[in-house]
């Protein structure tokens, strides 16, 4: 083997949503570069007709990559382009570099090498993949993401040649034990801004967040006339001889949700298209009802949901920290992830926990345990001591109380308490959190809990104080 009278080392480091990432080029020179964090660009974005894409030789999907010849366009700004919002008229394709809004830095070194050059740092400049630019949710992992026309074997299908947007079935049957092995998906990163790598290293955690009452209000409105819940009591009342019909429909539906939670059955007792279907069987209702695509429906009304105040700023700082961002959540995917996308928080979160995937819901361990493989140290955040709290708790993390001033069932805070540090209160308000233990109790049916099974490590009645919340703990 030849020896190289010098080379120059490059080692390219870039956080991405999995964690810290690592290339090592080289390449021959005498003077190496100054190290330098590196600008892939500017965020760059044009919302484009439906009828522009080449639907003729791929299928337009949201969250895919695609080659701008795939553009009917004279030119375009890059090379690739991402869909990152699709509807039936339009879509926008973000043509940022990977990198864009990446931590990112060269560092070089000289040394004598024995072997060849093996690449150019500009290559990976140029483009760098479609596995680092991850500010929009992917459809990748879609149960038919990869689905073909033709089912044939492999063999059969590959005699001819022909342009594909799928993977092959042995590459299917792959994939999910690879997603199973502790990997996890990649993060959806919104707005990532460059801090030091030591103090990435000395403030990374994994932070996870309950959803309705934290940080969003749901379209469920479930002792209301107005949202999901007003819907199917409008539904279902006139198959009811009761004086007071929809209030009897709204009555059977919490008395199975009751049932379940109190037969320690949390994920069925959060299925609400189950326990809808339930009761309209029992009245005589004729019609299916999708609670699902109710949730869709009245996420498009205006007022209905909401995030709440400092939700996204709170989000971004934690982010901008370099944490990774999840959320466990006793709410169905198929209801969280419509509010979510609504309200434009769907691409903060790497992974959503919900008891339809975990096989379990809040307060059980097995729903905390199916995120750990998502990283650690491991704070839960959420609005009830039941579950949140004691949930967190007994997975052994650290848990932080959220009371939001705008939320169903809110009380105030003494002024003496709440001038304190949040790591301060749970000390110094026993019995104002006694008095939240008590009213979480009768909301959420857990009469057995009790506070020393459901005391938070911090109590923040304003999500802005999280992030300093979250780097005490991690110091402390």
């Amino acid at each position: 083997m030849k020896l190289l009278h010098s080379a120059l080392r490059f080692r390219v480091n870039y956080f991405s949503d999995l964690g810290r990432h690592q290339v090592v080029i080289w390449m021959p020179g005498d003077t190496p570069p100054v190290d330098a964090q590196m600008d892939v660009g500017p965020k760059i974005e044009h919302e484009v007709p439906n009828e522009v894409f080449r639907s003729d030789i791929a299928p337009l999907k949201f969250g895919r990559f695609y080659p701008s010849q795939l553009l009917h366009a004279d030119d375009a700004p890059g090379p690739m382009f991402r869909v990152t919002k699709l509807n039936d008229a339009s879509f926008v394709a973000n043509f940022s570099h990977p990198l864009q809004g990446r931590i990112f830095s060269i560092d070089s070194g000289k040394a004598d090498v024995s072997t060849e050059p093996i690449g150019q740092v500009t290559q990976l400049l140029e483009w760098s993949g479609m596995d680092t630019q991850m500010q929009t949710p992917t459809d990748f992992s879609a149960p038919d993401a990869f689905a073909r026309d033709d089912e044939t074997p492999d063999a059969e299908f590959y005699a001819q040649p022909r342009k594909v947007t799928h993977v092959d079935s042995v590459c299917a049957r792959r994939i999910p034990p690879l997603e199973s092995s502790g990997a996890g998906p990649p993060r959806n990163v919104s707005g990532v801004k460059r801090i030091p790598v030591d103090e990435v290293k000395q403030r990374v955690a994994l932070i996870s967040f309950d959803l309705d009452g934290v940080l969003q209000r749901n379209p469920f409105y479930m002792g209301s006339p107005q949202g999901v819940f007003g819907h199917i009591r409008r539904e279902l009342a006139p198959y009811l001889t009761d004086p007071d019909p929809e209030r009897a429909v709204l009555t059977r539906i919490v008395q199975e949700h009751t049932r379940l939670m109190e037969a320690g059955q949390m994920a069925p007792a959060h299925d609400w298209d189950a326990i809808v279907s339930l009761v309209a069987r029992e009245v005589g209702f004729p019609n299916p009802i999708d609670v699902g695509a109710l949730v869709e429906q009245y996420c498009q009304v205006e007022g209905l949901v909401w995030s709440y105040p400092g939700s996204h700023r709170c989000l971004d700082t934690l982010l901008e920290q370099g944490h990774t961002l999840i959320s466990i959540t006793n709410g169905f995917r198929r209801y969280q992830e419509p509010v979510l996308r609504t309200i434009g928080l769907l691409d903060r979160f790497t992974a959503l926990i919900t008891p339809d995937s975990a096989g379990a819901g809040k307060p059980e361990a097995a729903i905390f345990r199916a995120a750990e493989s998502y990283g650690s140290p491991r704070i839960h955040i959420g609005d009830v001591l039941p579950h949140d709290i004691a949930g967190a708790k007994r997975a052994g993390w650290m848990a932080i109380y959220v009371v939001q001033p705008k939320a169903p069932g809110y009380t105030e805070m003494e002024p003496e308490l709440a001038a304190r540090k949040p790591w301060e209160r749970p000390g110094a308000g026993v019995e104002w959190l006694q008095h939240r233990l008590e009213r979480d109790r009768r909301w959420h049916g857990h009469p057995h809990a009790e506070l020393h099974e459901c005391t938070p490590d911090a109590v923040v009645h304003n999500l802005l104080e999280i992030p300093e919340t979250v780097a005490h703990l991690l110091s402390a």
